[in-house]
């Protein structure tokens, strides 16, 4: 699970072994990941990368 915000910081590499893996990333969606999540989710569906939205707060 992750929140995302480190998405466009991770190297290409990193993000090739995430398709290349078949990883799918649960992306915990609060704040400030709430405020980021066109660009995050612009950079998962663009690389191609399975994800899945966590909306539930506890």
């Amino acid at each position: 699970m992750s929140n995302g915000l480190l998405l466009d910081k991770l190297d290409e590499k990193v993000i090739k072994s995430f398709v290349d893996n078949d990883i799918m990333l649960s992306i915990s969606l609060y704040e400030p990941p709430n405020k980021k999540i066109d660009k995050i989710l612009n950079i998962l569906d663009a690389n191609k990368i399975t994800y899945l939205i966590n909306d539930d707060f506890f």
